[in-house]
């Protein structure tokens, strides 16, 4: 859709959308003989947020085209120094640093007797291929972090993995700043208008796509920000999917350490054995930091080495010993936790299904679902249907009280409001009482605070 769309089209930019959810839900009423609350209840709600989706795309968000040429000119310079490091680190210094290069390079330098391709913890694990011949080896990251977990990686070959992941990295991050997606889609106003779709995943998250500012690492947000005069108000759920997960799973040992203010700090006194008043976050940084890889690897029922692949994307030090040795600890500081995993395994086998605490949204299993699953669902579909409800609420009484307010992005657990900067505090007032406030399910009144933050010009997305 174009930029130059009057208004009143741009409100029917989601019209695919709603007739998707219209035609997938007058279905499910003829199937349930026009008996079920929920359906239409979850009808509605999409009907009112592919609204405000529409308005959200009208509105668009700027882009700080000074941010982004810096950008382009410093990432472009990294991406040659880091091939050059790949260079170093295979000591060849016309080693071409390619996908092709790098498969060249460790199935003929590290191959090793009895294993078919590259020390593969399985050469006939398909994930590890990118051909139906089974003969073409990745190097994406999964790949090569799988090499990595499996212990039979040669020492030699790890810091050349590491130098080429560092180079790819900064590869991604130049295309996404360099991306014609985002010249395609930003207008004469300087302000880029993404895709967004209220109807994008089934667990009822909003997705963005073309370009995806939902996927923008913190670094890269330093190319959106408000326009001069103009001001980001941004809300953040304070840790929402924790909270919602000691709800849920009734676990009072996770609640009592939502309560200190900081969790990881919480397990990192608790495993490492630390005095209660010990200020890790100070003293004992690195120690925090294991204690959060591995509680958000392990709180949907990760195993030892999908938590240690996830740990080695953070932290390439980390260890399979070490590894092993906090998901003991884990289980045992939140056993009520991993008790709902196998709880709600058994629910599904029964039922068939599973769902959200606030509306009630399901996703149906034709077939047994994995465990990681089953116990995600409930606590990603509670989080986005508590969200959207929010976004329905503020939406509303930004309209009807601060004209110049608009929502501008949703980002999981949060969202950015932008306005004129004399209408800053009536905003933040506003989004505090919508979003700071209790909720109410699985028999249960908690409190799910927000953190709030504001960027004023010249300051960027990047700052809050």
């Amino acid at each position: 859709m174009s930029w130059q769309t009057d208004g009143d089209t741009h409100l029917t930019y989601n019209a695919s959308d709603c007739a998707m959810t219209a035609r997938v839900y007058a279905g499910i009423l003829r199937d349930m003989k026009a008996s079920d609350a929920t359906t239409y209840k979850l009808h509605e709600i999409h009907d009112q947020l592919s609204t405000v989706v529409a308005k959200m795309y009208r509105t668009g968000i700027y882009v700080r085209q000074d941010w982004r040429d810096f950008m382009r000119h410093c990432l472009t310079q990294s991406v040659a120094e880091t091939a050059e490091a790949v260079r170093k680190a295979v000591g060849d210094d016309k080693f071409p640093v390619t996908p092709a290069g790098m498969q060249s390079l460790i199935f003929k330098r590290h191959k090793r007797d009895g294993i078919r391709c590259f020390e593969l913890p399985d050469p006939l694990d398909e994930r590890m291929y990118t051909d139906e011949t089974l003969e073409k080896i990745s190097v994406d990251e999964n790949s090569l972090l799988l090499l990595l977990v499996s212990g039979d990686a040669p020492a030699e070959l790890v810091p050349i993995i590491d130098a080429w992941w560092a180079h790819q990295g900064e590869k991604k991050r130049l295309g996404y700043v360099a991306s014609s997606l985002i010249d395609e889609a930003t207008g004469p106003d300087g302000r880029i208008r993404p895709g967004w779709n209220s109807c994008g995943t089934d667990t009822m998250r909003l997705a963005c796509s073309s370009p995806n500012v939902m996927n923008i690492e913190q670094l890269l947000r330093h190319i959106l920000g408000p326009p001069p005069g103009r001001v980001i108000v941004h809300a953040d759920k304070s840790q929402l999917e924790l909270r919602v997960m000691a709800v849920v799973a009734h676990d009072h040992v996770l609640q009592a350490a939502l309560d200190t203010g900081d969790v990881y700090s919480f397990d990192a006194r608790q495993w490492f054995n630390l005095p209660e008043d010990y200020d890790v976050k100070k003293l004992k940084p690195g120690l925090r930091k294991s204690a959060k890889i591995i509680h958000l690897g392990r709180q949907y029922g990760a195993g030892v080495k999908t938590c240690y692949a996830q740990a080695l994307r953070q932290d390439r030090r980390f260890t399979f010993d070490n590894t092993r040795k906090l998901i003991k600890q884990w289980d045992k500081t939140y056993y009520r936790t991993a008790r709902y995993w196998d709880e709600e395994m058994a629910k599904v086998l029964e039922c068939g299904y599973s769902q959200g605490h606030i509306i009630g949204g399901r996703r149906v299993y034709p077939r047994p679902p994995d465990r990681s699953e089953v116990a995600n669902y409930p606590i990603q579909r509670s989080a986005a249907e508590m969200m959207n409800l929010e976004i329905l609420e503020l939406d509303s009484r930004l309209t009807a009280e601060v004209p110049s307010a608009a929502i501008i992005i949703q980002l999981h657990d949060a969202i950015d409001v932008e306005c004129d900067e004399r209408d800053e505090a009536k905003v933040v007032s506003i989004m505090t009482e919508v979003m700071d406030r209790e909720w109410e399910f699985c028999g249960q009144r908690r409190m799910f605070p927000v953190e709030m933050k504001v960027a004023r010009y010249p300051d960027t997305w990047a700052e809050v």
